[in-house]
């Protein structure tokens, strides 16, 4: 991957704020690969299909329906050990969608109901790279997507600001249609 320069959390600009939302439902029932991969794009394409075109400026945020282990920490991570991410497994994005989504589509940032972008085995994080060189904001660890439609909310993003940092805390809004 190339090194471009990456905006800074406490410099992303969300400008007005709000955007409009589009989820998508890729439902992981137990798998722990990469579940948005070119196959699954396909099925975000049938997303499209039925309710129009992602619109540029999106935001699109991916319902795998894992939040439902939240509050199991062993199920959620794949493991309970702190400190030990040798053992993650949760559902995650693929490169290859990655790639679709920041470059046929100019996606204001995406989001997941899991504990990474990308799968919890991946030792490589190519969709958090991808979606990083094209300084697309990851937001991760959502809860809540499943009172979403499809289409028709609006994203409200409200980020802690911390000066160098390349994360943060993040209060996610959506208003609903």
């Amino acid at each position: 991957m190339g090194s471009l320069r990456r905006v800074r959390v406490a410099a992303f600009d969300l400008g007005s704020n709000s955007f409009h939302l589009i989820v998508a439902e890729v439902r992981a029932e137990g798998s722990f690969e990469p579940i948005i991969t070119e196959k699954e794009m396909l099925r975000l394409g049938d997303l499209v299909g039925r309710h129009g075109r992602i619109p540029d400026e999106a935001i699109v945020l991916v319902r795998t329906g894992w939040e439902r282990f939240w509050l199991d920490r062993a199920r959620y991570l794949g493991s309970d050990t702190p400190g030990d991410a040798s053992h993650l497994h949760f559902p995650g994005v693929g490169e290859a969608a990655a790639t679709w989504l920041t470059t046929a589509r100019r996606l204001r940032a995406i989001g997941i109901d899991t504990a990474s972008i990308d799968h919890g085995p991946s030792r490589d994080f190519r969709a958090h790279r991808t979606l990083a060189n094209a300084n697309v904001p990851i937001f991760e660890n959502l809860r809540g997507l499943d009172g979403l439609p499809p289409k028709g909310a609006v994203f409200l993003g409200l980020p802690m600001k911390i000066g160098g940092g390349s994360g943060g805390p993040l209060r996610a809004v959506a208003l609903l249609p």
